[in-house]
């Protein structure tokens, strides 16, 4: 799959410095110790939830709540995470459920200007003119897809075999352009 957003003016996306969505820089043990426990704490968070309801909810009281849950749930698996990586957990989760997944950051950063995704581990933004490849990575094609699913759904297109290819602007004047198989390759 091939996805390029690309932002309106001069700003739009985020960087690829390794750093989260509270803007604490993320060590490679941290980051990998935040994704294990996501692995295993996500599924157990949706059992719990409604995810359209939770959607409908005012964003502080969506987070207490998820906040809650975890800290729950982490104790009854007996995964320990400190402070900064429960906060790290929580605002992976809140992006995933609502927003666009590892796409967040790179969107609210004011110097990205594109993000290319060329495959679940495979995300470049553009930035003052010049393509990096970054460490943000989807879990899988699946994942991916997800997010191709719900930024398509926003501007209600939507995206399957049967139409491979979507070209279209969001609310915000972002350009976006996703091609999945059989067109991507």
């Amino acid at each position: 799959m091939q996805a390029l957003i690309t932002t309106p003016g001069s700003g739009g996306g985020a960087a690829a410095t390794g750093e989260g969505a509270s803007g604490a820089r993320q060590l490679p043990g941290r980051k990998a110790a935040v994704e294990a426990a996501k692995a295993q704490i996500q599924p157990l968070v949706l059992e719990h939830m409604d995810v359209a309801a939770a959607a409908e909810m005012p964003r502080a009281a969506f987070e207490a709540q998820l906040t809650g849950w975890v800290k729950e749930l982490l104790a009854e698996t007996k995964i320990q995470l400190n402070f900064v990586e429960q906060r790290e957990l929580v605002d992976s989760l809140i992006a995933d459920m609502l927003g666009l997944g590892p796409l967040e950051p790179l969107i609210a950063d004011e110097t990205v200007t594109d993000i290319m995704v060329n495959g679940p581990k495979q995300v470049y933004v553009e930035r003052r003119g010049k393509l990096e490849l970054t460490d943000v990575q989807f879990r899988d094609d699946q994942h991916l897809m997800n997010v191709a699913t719900k930024i398509v759904t926003r501007v209600g297109r939507r995206i399957d075999e049967a139409r491979p290819l979507v070209d279209a602007r969001l609310q915000d004047g972002s350009r976006v352009n996703i091609i999945i198989p059989p067109l991507a390759l």
